[in-house]
């Protein structure tokens, strides 16, 4: 009995959790909505809602990308309405507005509900550059937080003709690139791309930065030996 106890405990904590709908509060109807309508990719978005009888039928279109036969969960609170609860969840990868539509065939007046779902591009980031070792060799770094975003993969544009994927390495207090070796002395812009690659849809953020070779030895991050070098040139 303790066992059974328990358990109906744990499951009525999860469906909170999920903050699905499970009681009509009197008046039967139709109702859902989607939480957050806002925020940074990529976002996950809850939708959840109460139906005024069977849902086995409802259907959740998140704006073009994927149609959800939600989860449901019947429901009986007591008074005349009777049906089920529904939730779904949905990760928007992009950047974009969107628009999620929740139909409803069984509803006796049933007509498409929508709501509107903006997910904003995370903020831009900086980039500093450093020398090393060589005078034309340098390497390009950030902030440790700009790197726990969730893209996929990095890459760099040296601006002299050659680029490469990079996995972001520890740069003393910063986080950077490998180091490149330019080919003369004279200015390059350089790029640093986060390319997010989901299910749906792709995307890319660029931020850009004028690399001088040979690289002034202020800019120099303090922790590399090209630092001391520098000293003493």
């Amino acid at each position: 009995m303790r066992r059974l106890a328990l358990f109906t405990l744990l499951i009525s904590v999860l469906v909170l959790s999920a903050q699905s709908v499970l009681a009509c509060g009197g008046n039967c109807g139709f109702n859902w909505n989607a939480r957050p309508t806002t925020g940074m990719a990529p976002l996950s978005i809850f939708v959840g809602g109460e139906t005024e009888g069977s849902g086995s039928e409802v259907r959740i279109d998140m704006g073009g990308e994927q149609l959800l036969e939600p989860a449901v969960e019947i429901y009986f609170d007591g008074s005349p309405c009777y049906g089920e609860g529904f939730h779904a969840v949905h990760q928007f990868y992009c950047p974009g507005t969107y628009t999620i539509t929740v139909v409803d065939p069984a509803a006796p007046d049933w007509e498409p509900t929508t709501t509107t779902v903006t997910v904003l591009p995370p903020p831009r980031y900086s980039l500093s550059v450093f020398a090393e070792n060589h005078e034309h060799e340098a390497y390009l770094a950030t902030q440790l937080s700009t790197t726990q975003r969730q893209f996929s993969y990095s890459s760099v544009d040296w601006g002299d003709g050659t680029s490469e994927p990079f996995t972001y390495v520890p740069r003393g207090i910063y986080v950077g690139t490998p180091t490149h070796l330019y080919p003369a002395d004279g200015e390059y812009t350089a790029t640093v791309t986060h390319h997010y690659v989901g299910q749906y849809c792709s995307w890319e953020q660029t931020e850009a930065i004028v690399v001088k070779i040979p690289v002034p030895t202020v800019a120099t991050n303090p922790s590399t030996w090209g630092h001391v070098k520098s000293m003493y040139r």
